[in-house]
């Protein structure tokens, strides 16, 4: 409370003494905050919904701790950094952790080099956690290897906070010496990071470190590479790479000391799927004893024979019935409104809740009496419910695999996906419409003269197409591909005019499901079908979260990703290149990491599908091709 003034102002005092001040804290209107990613992250330092990282190659860290200690204490975004991650660490194992650790609140985890590098000198990458995101207890080492191609150190930690859709974090930490095999290399690292993919599928996965002239995209294309500006030179040596779209946004800092490689702050922009999709909320009826029990004693009441006299038409008669029962469900039954959260689990149900709240319950008996063994019998017993709640939606979802209607099966793979079906607008059809579609269907119908042939040069240049098959072309959707195959190598070709028009030229055209590039070859169609193939591969993943049995995730997988690999294999997998191969195949050693079983590698399909293919052929006289082969 604020006395009132016992004095009354006089108009002759002067204004610093009339003035009317406001009370602390009071303003004329409310006031935002202040908006940008990095802002965001001052606010929540710690609980950001993935960590912040700084990332930078040293090239000796030992020389350059006095650099870092300064950029801690005086730099807040530093100081609150959660990890620091440094290649080119010339670390041995005669330096102990105490010796590099730039501050008490940052624990150290290395990997220095060892005989297997083959290298003397150099090499070796360190992570430092913050004790105020994740407690050193948390820390648990996944890979640690060093070999002349790669060294990786990998880590899975549990920070104190995680949106609901992660489990965990998984930061691997990556150099590739410029002398290595790049091929190798990155066929190493997608061993590894498909390994903890299968065995962590809830993680957030983050890779960073310096790639030098490799890309991670090649050998795994689902990833996206967060750092767009040069980090050496004029060339982008350190990556970061995520499955995460738009997640991070790459900042750089001055180098330490005269490394030649800029730092990199990569402050975290993703958004928890809480925030980015609304809660939806629905009635359902709640089906408990005592509302069962009234709806049992209705239907008991009911005097059926009064539908039975009011009509003989069977279809009345049922339509009568199956609408009082309605009425008495909406009467007796109570409805609820619920929330259901984007981030919620499907396997989640009432036993879950229960059990939790059984829990809290007795926590705080626990705390009362100073007893915490109920509290530990009743913990293992969410575990428990969590495990059979998972179990019976993998039962769920295994028999609508195994029906024979394909609306189950379609309810079944829309609860794989999370599958929701944009809102469909009804669109308002006249006469017009239908007359218009009947006009463009009948043309086909219409015979036209044939024209006569004209006469062609044969100089081995592509030919321009006739005048009156160009009328029948629309420019907008015509596109030209120059496919040269004469040893002249014309390299200047007149454009294509249709009506003074000038037709897009392109260097590749997708037909019937495969790209056709202009030099024969099949790197863009290969690439295409990895991209597809691994995005295939996380429903397969979810799939096997359920424990469901391998047959069903082997026929998963035939269905959904082998198809997309095997379609017109005879077509391009033959003048495919040896990378390309490589990129197809590690996604068949992913599904078969996931499901558990051994599957056929595409050069054997490749092989069977050619033999099949000939078989038809001999069989079939009026092939064209028929006379290409002969039975031995």
């Amino acid at each position: 409370t604020h006395l009132k003034p016992s004095v009354t102002p006089d108009p002759r005092w002067p204004t610093e003494i009339l003035r009317e001040n406001r009370r602390r804290g009071a303003r004329k209107r409310p006031r935002g905050k202040r908006a940008g990613v990095r802002n965001r992250l001052r606010a929540r330092a710690h609980r950001a919904p993935l960590p912040s990282i700084l990332l930078a190659n040293v090239q000796s860290l030992d020389n350059k701790l006095d650099d870092l200690r300064a950029r801690i204490k005086f730099q807040r975004d530093i100081r609150d950094c959660n990890l620091l991650c440094f290649t080119e660490s010339w670390l041995n194992p005669a330096v102990p952790n105490h010796a590099i650790q730039p501050a008490e609140f940052f624990s150290v985890h290395r990997m220095d080099r060892t005989a297997d590098s083959g290298k003397s000198r150099g090499s070796g990458v360190c992570v430092m956690v913050n004790n105020s995101w994740c407690n050193n207890a948390n820390v648990v080492t996944l890979a640690c290897s060093c070999s002349p191609n790669l060294e990786l150190l990998a880590l899975k930690l549990r920070p104190f906070y995680l949106p609901r859709e992660f489990t965990s974090v998984i930061i691997n930490t990556v150099y590739i010496p410029p002398q290595a095999n790049m091929d190798t290399a990155l066929w190493e690292l997608h061993e590894a990071l498909t390994q903890f993919q299968a065995q962590h599928r809830d993680a957030a996965l983050i890779v960073v470190g310096d790639f030098n002239s490799a890309n991670l995209k090649r050998a795994v294309p689902n990833l996206y590479q967060h750092v767009t500006f040069p980090t050496r030179g004029n060339r982008t040596l350190d990556h970061c790479y995520t499955p995460y779209k738009d997640s991070y946004k790459a900042l750089a800092h001055p180098p330490f000391g005269k490394s030649d490689h800029a730092a990199i702050f990569l402050l975290p922009k993703y958004k928890q799927r809480l925030k980015r999709e609304a809660p939806v909320q629905r009635e359902v009826t709640r089906w408990t004893d005592q509302s069962v029990a009234v709806l049992q004693n209705a239907l008991d009441d009911a005097d059926w024979d009064m539908f039975r006299r009011s009509t003989d038409d069977v279809s009345e008669f049922t339509e009568a019935v199956v609408g009082f029962i309605g009425k008495l469900v909406d009467d007796t039954i109570p409805r609820i409104t619920i929330k259901k959260f984007s981030n919620q689990k499907p396997w989640v149900d009432r036993t879950i809740c229960e059990a939790l709240n059984s829990r809290i319950a007795a926590y705080n008996e626990g705390i009362t009496c100073g007893n915490i063994d109920e509290y530990k019998s009743v913990s293992y017993g969410v575990r428990r419910a969590v495990r059979e709640a998972k179990r019976r939606y993998g039962k769920k979802l295994e028999t609508q695999f195994q029906q024979s209607g394909s609306r189950s099966l379609w309810q079944g793979l829309r609860m794989i996906m999370d599958y929701r079906s944009p809102p469909s607008g009804l669109m308002s059809a006249d006469e017009s419409l239908a007359n218009e579609l009947n006009t463009f269907f009948a043309r086909f119908e219409a015979t036209s003269s044939s024209a006569n042939a004209s006469s062609t040069n044969a100089n081995g240049a592509p030919q321009p197409p006739s005048p009156s098959a160009l009328e029948l072309l629309r420019v907008v959707k015509t596109k030209e591909l120059i496919v040269d195959c004469s040893k002249k190598q014309e390299r200047h070709y007149q454009p294509v005019r249709i009506s003074g028009t000038t037709v897009e030229r392109v260097d590749s055209f997708r037909y019937l499901g495969v790209h056709i590039s202009q030099d024969l070859s099949w790197s863009r169609h290969t690439s295409s079908l990895a991209k597809k193939a691994r995005q295939r591969l996380y429903h397969l993943r979810h799939l096997r979260d359920f424990r469901l049995p391998s047959k069903v995730l082997r026929n998963f997988y035939t269905c959904t990703i082998e198809s997309i690999l095997t379609g017109n294999i005879t077509v391009w997998f033959g003048n495919s290149t040896k990378q390309d191969r490589q990129a197809l195949q590690r996604v068949v050693r992913s599904a078969e990491r996931i499901t558990h079983t051994e599957l056929p590698d595409l050069q054997t399909t490749y092989y069977k599908r050619c033999q099949t293919k000939a078989r038809k052929i001999v069989k079939d006289p009026t092939h064209p091709n028929n006379r290409l082969f002969s039975l031995l």
